[in-house]
């Protein structure tokens, strides 16, 4: 299946933007409480190794299952929604 340019947008954007979200609440709930992983960087480096890699995974997965399909279709129709009352 062969993403458009749009979509190929929204996926990185969607990774991005949840990658920024998912690595703050995490450095702020789970690292900096824990002092021994708070010392040390390769452990604080792998943690966020391994969920880079998997949230990669699962919006990589979201968009070839074809929900991308929906979420295209639905900002479409906002979009011609938004043309027509202006």
């Amino acid at each position: 299946m062969k993403q458009t340019k749009w979509e190929s947008i929204l996926e990185i954007s969607m990774n991005y933007l949840s990658g920024f979200l998912i690595s703050y609440f995490v450095y702020r709930l789970i690292v900096m409480p824990n002092e021994w992983l708070n010392s040390s960087a390769l452990l604080v480096t792998i943690l966020f190794t391994i969920m880079s890699v998997f949230r990669s995974y699962i919006w990589r997965r979201f968009f070839n299952a074809g929900v991308h399909k929906l979420i295209y279709q639905f900002s479409k129709t906002i979009k011609e929604k938004s043309e027509k009352t202006t």
